[in-house]
C-alpha cells in the first residue's frame, strides 16, 4: 500500500475527456467513473474533510465503478483504486487538531470552496456534469452526493473534531490503523495523503513528511489490500 506509482495501465487508450451536455456519461461529483472503466484506468476515490460523507457514498461509487468495469469485461481489483486522505501525525488527537484544523477550515471555507462549482446541480446546470451523473447513489447517501457549498464553507472547529474522531488524525500509530482499516474497508491497495490543507507553513509540512515516513510510511508499505468490499455483491 502507499505506493509512489500509480499501477500499470492494463492496455493503452485515448485520455479521457469531459462529456457535452448532451452526452449520457456519467461524471459523478466532478469526477469520471465510467470513462476510467471502459479504457482500464485506476479511479481515485476522494473523501474531502469537512463534508461528513458516510462511506456509503465512497461505496456506491466503488460498486458503481467496479459494474462498469464488469460491463468493459474487467474485474476490479484493489490495485484499480487510490484512496484519498487527509492525515497528521502529532503527539495526540488534541494536537492534531490544534495545529491543523486551522489550515483544514481554512481549505475547506476558502480555498476549495471559492470560484469552484462544487454542487452537483450546477454541475449540470454548466454541462459538466449529466441529469443522470449520480442516479448510481443509493438515496441514503443522496444529500452527500449533491456536494453542498454550504457544507464546506460553514464547517466549523466543532463540527471538524467531531470527523477528526475517525480520521487518521493524531499519533503515529493511530493514523497508520486509520489509513489501513479505511483501505482495508473501501479494497484500496494505494492511498493518496494530503498532508498540507489550506497554508500549512513549509516547516510544519516537512515535519510532518519527516514523522509520517518514519513512523507510519513503513506499516502501510508492509500492509497488502487482496479485496474490494463493496464490489463483491457486483461479482455475485
Amino acid at each position: 500500500m502507499a505506493r509512489p506509482a500509480p499501477p500499470p495501465r492494463a492496455r493503452s487508450g485515448p485520455p479521457p475527456r469531459r462529456p457535452s451536455g448532451g452526452t449520457d456519461r456519467r461524471w459523478g461529483l466532478g469526477q469520471a467513473v465510467d470513462v476510467p472503466a471502459e479504457h482500464h484506468l485506476p479511479a481515485a476515490v476522494v473523501v474531502v474533510p469537512g463534508l461528513g460523507r458516510a462511506r456509503g457514498l465512497r461505496d456506491d461509487i466503488i460498486r458503481y465503478y467496479a459494474k462498469c468495469l464488469a460491463a468493459s469485461g474487467h474485474r476490479i481489483t484493489p490495485n484499480h483504486l487510490s484512496l484519498g486522505i487527509t492525515a497528521y501525525v502529532a503527539d495526540s488527537k488534541a494536537q492534531a487538531l490544534k495545529e491543523y484544523g486551522p489550515h483544514i477550515l481554512y481549505f475547506n471555507r476558502t480555498l476549495f470552496s471559492h470560484g469552484n462549482f462544487t454542487e452537483t446541480e450546477t454541475q449540470r446546470q454548466t454541462g459538466y456534469a449529466s441529469a443522470s451523473s449520480t442516479d448510481y447513489v443509493r438515496p441514503e447517501n443522496a444529500r452527500a452526493a449533491m456536494n453542498l457549498r454550504s457544507e464546506f464553507r460553514n464547517l466549523t472547529m466543532e463540527q471538524l473534531a467531531e470527523q477528526a474522531e475517525h480520521m487518521p488524525l493524531g499519533t503515529a500509530d493511530e493514523v497508520a490503523a486509520r489509513i489501513i482499516e479505511a483501505a482495508e474497508s473501501a479494497g484500496a491497495n494505494t492511498v493518496q495523503l494530503a498532508m498540507n490543507r489550506g497554508a500549512l507553513p513549509h516547516e510544519m509540512f516537512l515535519e510532518q513528511i519527516r514523522r509520517f515516513g518514519k513512523d507510519v510510511l513503513p506499516r502501510l508499505q508492509a500492509h497488502q489490500v487482496k479485496r474490494v468490499p463493496a464490489a463483491e455483491m457486483v461479482a455475485a
